[in-house]
């Protein structure tokens, strides 16, 4: 069966409208895959609606899809299949369902196709208006049978079952599988349910595998054997009364002779008269007898032959049936020729459409060229004019020639690409079609060796036929008594019944028993089996246990670390639940503590540098600090720079610019709107600064450097300048500074121990995770619950296949004493069994052959049908081939007009340069110049004339273009005229009127098929109606067998009424002679009545014996 590619689904309502598909794909592409939904999600709704694209309204146990689908609008649900990996071929079964007068009805539509096809799966019209509606009912009937005209690979089915039988017959979709899922899932939760109750393999074969085997045999009928025991215990019981009668009846007869007996001797004289008497009375009493059982022999063979006129009817009624069928099956043979027709028709149509498209879409090119061209030589010598006052000398002249020629170059070359390109494209199309020609051949070949196989077929089958018809008639001498009387498969079922009722019981036992003993041996090597399996499974369950728990146990230890360093990480029951966040959280704090060591070591730094630097001073002396605190300030004031800097960046003297001021290196530069804030700023860190800082604006900057210092400007001082100038308040500074870097160290060194330990947590971490993944410990946990579920059905299954066996082998012997007191009583029959089963056999394969002769034929008239669409499509290919030929030849010629160019030789030497401009153009620009370097430049009145004639082309052609558009024809304005495009007008004309002569021809070809169509259909319904009015009460037979085989069985049904016939009337004769003589027999004994009294009452009449 092919893989499902895509599932799609649209306007799929369900729960009351409360959840939706809207237009949801999704996409397997032919690999296994699962949808997760959520409990409650719709599984069920899911499965159902999927099966409605092949079980169309299709139920799911009890539930029923118009109360699973709210259907107020149509649903649309559509599964691509992969028919085909290489080249890519699917197929797209969709249905639509709605309900009309409260019932679910559905349009079925089948398309397939290749890859990237518009009309796939997803091309489906389901939605409108841009995908803001779902598509009405009738507008997907519109489109599917639009797509089933126009496409011979897109269908629509009217009724379900054939719609069924294709998907089966055409693409293996077997209907029988999904009838199997929806068993499976008729309950809520029914797969697991349905394989819970299947815990061996042959609860599987009973519950599925089995019943789908037998719905799948011809004629199955599970009650069967009930109802033919029912019917053989009957049997049994008539059987034993008849006996019980027989031997009634044995002992009254043998009463009857001991009563005869003893009054034999009785008055021999007057019984011997009595006897003449009662002989004669007897003759006379049979004679009546006779009489009265002729004459209702006469009235049972009229009755007969009133049956037989009945019977005669009914067989003109099926033999008028039969001709009913020959005329349908004459009609499916031409319906089937006049698609074929259609087909051609509609191809050639097709052809002669794209030839018509592509004549008129030259024209339109050609017209559009000729607007192009025309515009450039109208700028070209607009241009020409201009230029007519102004003079150029030979060397800009030789410049532009060489300049255009180049663009000639430059044209050549991309034409000559382009056409290449062009042919190139055209050989790899005729590839394809080169290949299937060959193929079409090698086909044509095979069916011809496949037709002379038929007829090899054909002639052993008529072969074996003879041998089976002599076989018979050998049987039927050995086994009959009277051949012409008697039947081998008349009394076969009476040799096999006497035979069956000795033996069936017996074979019963034997059968019973031996299925018993095959079970319990299966189950035995079932039992050592699952034991062992126990037992490895019991010891796998114990590693598996024992690893979980040692990581479980670094699980906790883990926890109990993190816990440790957080009271956060404390509420932490799992580490695989907030892998990342934990991971984060540790890789945050680590960051935290690194930008704080950072920090500490800044601190600790700028401590220990003051001291360094004043401890051993008695007088202050100052030192720089801002240059680290630009960076950031800048992200604050926009523009910030030092002093230094910024004259590195003019292009000034700097020895002279520190000459006019000195204090470039402590200045900074911002804006006028930032400068005030920054001061600020920098005022608020002054305890931090080691010398003056100036601030100026920019405009300050600019005046400084031009050696106007009509301004004043302040420093800001360090603070510790200001509070440092006594000796004692210095001292007592410098005691500050180290207190403060003793602070610092100590709390770098405490920032420190908490990034080892918080590092050393996290790399803690890491390793846990490396070494228990949470992937492993999920495979962990699962493999101990599997382990644990099988070893717990294990042993279920083992307690109840050991108590199965017990009770097997309890009924095994009861079995045995059974049989051993069954005989076999009959023997003598098994031959004739034997022969008449042998006859049965070689009959019943006889008329298999028969049926497989006709079948033959049939098969050799499709396969002619066959071989001729097949030379058709060789012929289509061939025409293909020819065009395709036909444009490689064109693209030649032009390539070689190309090439013959006069310009092209002159340019060959020439750097190509590409341009937009026509070759024209390029001609023209490149004929003025030469003639401008040969003093022959046009006058001002030659080119206004040129333009004046290129607006009258450019106006000609728009009128052309015009003309076309208000044709209404198919044009593909996007076409760029060829070189060789004059040449191909006058190739698509031809072929235009070539391909119109043949649509003609194919329009008439099909219009006298349809004719012969609706003739035959005509003649077909003559006949109904005639077989309606003679057989009102009769309905028109069907035929399953083909109609070969069912005019033979006509004519063999014909002659047997016919013999029935001449027997009755022979009987009826035979019983007319019979009667006349009884008459005359008895005319004969009234003569004596009087005379001897011998019809008195007491004497009893002699039986005549048959004697």
């Amino acid at each position: 069966m092919p893989a499902i590619s895509k599932i799609r689904f649209t306007n799929v309502v369900y729960e009351d409208g409360q959840k939706r598909y809207n237009d949801d794909l999704f996409r397997f592409e032919g690999h296994n895959g699962a949808i997760v939904l959520e409990n409650g999600g719709g599984k069920t709704v899911f499965i159902q609606t999927l099966l409605q694209a092949m079980i169309p309204h299709t139920n799911l146990g009890e539930r029923k899809i118009r109360d699973t689908l709210k259907l107020d609008g149509p649903a649309h649900i559509a599964v691509e299949w992969v028919l085909k990996e290489k080249p890519r071929r699917y197929v797209v079964t969709a249905v639509t369902l709605y309900l009309d007068d409260q019932q679910v009805k559905s349009l079925r539509y089948v398309y397939e196709y290749s890859a990237n096809d518009p009309e796939g799966i997803e091309g489906l019209p389901f939605v409108r208006n841009d995908g803001k509606r779902p598509a009405e009912r009738y507008e997907m009937q519109e489109y599917y049978t639009k797509r089933a005209q126009q496409s011979p690979l897109a269908r629509t089915f009217d009724q379900i079952g054939t719609y069924r039988h294709f998907l089966e017959e055409q693409y293996h979709i077997i209907a029988d599988e999904w009838d199997s899922i929806v068993k499976i899932n008729q309950d809520e939760g029914g797969i697991e349910k349905f394989f819970d109750n299947c815990k061996l393999d042959k609860h599987l074969f009973d519950r599925l595998l089995i019943p789908t085997v037998e719905s799948s045999i011809a004629g199955f009928d599970e009650k069967r054997f009930a109802d033919t025991f029912e019917e053989q215990q009957k049997s049994f019981k008539l059987y034993k009364e008849l006996r019980a009668q027989i031997a009634e009846y044995e002992a009254i007869e043998e009463e009857l002779v001991a009563f005869v007996a003893a009054n034999e001797q009785l008055d021999k004289a007057e019984r011997l008269y009595d006897e003449q008497k009662a002989r004669v009375k007897g003759i006379f009493t049979t004679a009546l007898e006779q009489q009265t059982k002729v004459r209702r022999e006469q009235e049972l063979i009229k009755q007969t032959f009133d049956q037989l006129k009945d019977r005669k009817i009914a067989q003109q009624a099926k033999r008028e049936a039969y001709e009913i069928g020959l005329k349908e099956e004459e009609l499916k043979a031409v319906t089937e020729t006049l698609e074929e027709t259609r087909s051609e028709r509609d191809r050639i149509e097709y052809n002669f459409n794209e030839v018509e498209k592509q004549l008129h879409s030259l024209k339109f090119a050609k017209q559009q060229t000729i607007i192009k061209e025309q515009s450039e030589l109208r700028e070209h010598f607009t241009a020409e004019i201009a230029k007519l006052d102004e003079e150029s000398d030979a060397t800009e002249l030789a410049d532009e020639l060489d300049n255009v020629q180049r663009e000639l170059k430059g044209y050549f070359v991309e034409q000559e690409e382009k056409l290449e390109k062009e042919r190139d494209g055209r050989n790899i199309e005729l590839r394809p079609i080169e290949e299937a020609i060959l193929s079409c051949e090698d086909e044509e070949q095979g069916q011809r060796v496949e037709e002379v196989e038929l007829e090899k077929r054909l002639t052993e089958n008529k072969t074996k036929v003879d041998g089976y018809e002599r076989s018979l008639e050998n049987i039927r001498q050995k086994v009959l008594a009277n051949r012409e009387e008697e039947s081998v498969t008349a009394l076969l079922p009476e040799w096999i019944k006497a035979e069956a009722e000795i033996d069936e019981q017996s074979i019963a036992i034997q059968n019973e028993k031996k299925q018993l003993a095959e079970k319990i041996a299966l189950q035995k090597v079932e039992i050592g089996e699952l034991q062992q399996t126990i037992e490895k499974d019991a010891v796998e369950h114990a590693k598996v246990l024992q690893e979980v728990e040692r990581r479980e146990t670094a699980h906790q230890a883990q926890l109990q670390q993190l816990a440790n360093l957080s009271f956060i990480f404390s509420r932490i029951d799992s580490l695989y639940l907030k892998q990342a966040s934990i991971q984060q959280d540790l890789a945050r704090k680590i960051e935290q503590l690194k930008s704080e060591k950072e920090e500490k070591l800044l601190l600790e730094r700028f401590a220990f540098r003051f001291l360094d630097d004043y401890g051993k001073q008695d007088l202050f002396f100052a030192d720089p600090f801002l240059a680290e605190q630009l960076r950031s300030w800048t992200n604050q004031f926009g523009f910030i720079e030092t002093g230094v800097r910024y004259l590195r960046g003019l292009d000034v003297a700097v020895e002279q610019q520190l000459m006019r001021f000195p204090y470039w290196a402590v200045t900074l530069i911002t804006t006028e709107d930032k400068k005030s804030s920054l001061i600020e700023r920098i005022k608020s860190v002054s305890e931090k600064l080691m010398y003056p800082i100036h601030v100026i604006d920019l405009q300050e900057a600019k005046m400084l450097v031009d050696g106007n210092e009509a301004f004043e400007w302040q420093a800001i001082l360090p603070l510790h300048w200001r509070e440092n100038m006594s000796p004692a308040s210095f001292e007592a500074w410098k005691g500050s500074l180290r207190i403060e870097a003793k602070r610092a160290e100590e709390e770098r060194i405490a920032t420190e121990e908490q990034l080892r330990i918080w590092q050393s947590a996290l790399q803690s971490l890491h390793d846990f995770y490396e070494q228990y993944p949470y992937e492993n410990v999920k495979e962990l946990e699962e493999e101990e619950r599997v382990l644990n579920d099988r070893l717990r059905i294990a042993r279920r299954t083992l307690a109840e296949l050991q108590r199965e066996v017990a009770t097997a082998e309890e009924k095994i012997e009861s079995h045995r004493q059974q049989v051993e007191k069954l005989r076999d009583e009959q023997q003598w029959l098994s031959q004739k069994i034997a022969a008449g089963r042998l006859y049965e056999l070689e009959e019943k394969e006889m008329k298999v052959l028969q049926t497989v002769a006709f079948e033959i034929v049939a098969e050799q008239t499709a396969l002619q049908n066959k071989l001729r669409r097949l030379r058709r499509r060789k012929q289509n290919l061939v025409d293909d081939r020819s065009v395709i030929k036909e444009e490689i030849t064109s693209i030649e010629l032009r390539l070689g007009i190309l090439k013959n160019d006069s310009h092209y030789r002159i340019v060959a030497g020439q750097t190509p340069i590409f341009t937009d401009d026509s070759l024209e153009v390029l001609k023209q620009r490149e004929e003025t110049i030469r003639f401008k370097l040969n003093k022959l430049s046009s006058s001002r009145r030659e080119l206004v004339a040129k333009i004046a004639h290129a607006k009258q082309r450019i106006a000609e052609a728009e009128r052309e273009i015009q003309m076309l558009r208000l044709r209404g024809l198919d044009i593909d304005e996007e076409l760029t005229f060829p070189e060789n495009g004059d040449w191909l007008l006058e190739h698509y004309s031809e072929r235009e009127r070539y391909e119109r002569d043949r649509l003609e021809r194919a329009e008439q070809v099909f219009n006298e098929q349809d004719k012969k169509v609706v003739l035959i259909q005509s003649k077909r319904d003559d006949l109904k109606d005639r077989y309606k009015k003679r057989y009102p009460s009769i309905p028109i037979a069907t035929f399953s067998e083909p109609l070969k085989v069912v005019e033979e069985m006509l004519k063999e049904e014909e002659v047997a009424l016919q013999k029935e016939e001449e027997q009755q009337m022979l009987a009826l004769e035979r019983s007319e002679k019979e009667l006349a003589n009884i008459d005359l027999a008895l005319q004969e004994l009234n003569k004596f009545a009087e005379a001897d009294h011998f019809t008195s009452d007491s004497i009893e009449a002699k039986r005549l014996t048959e004697d």
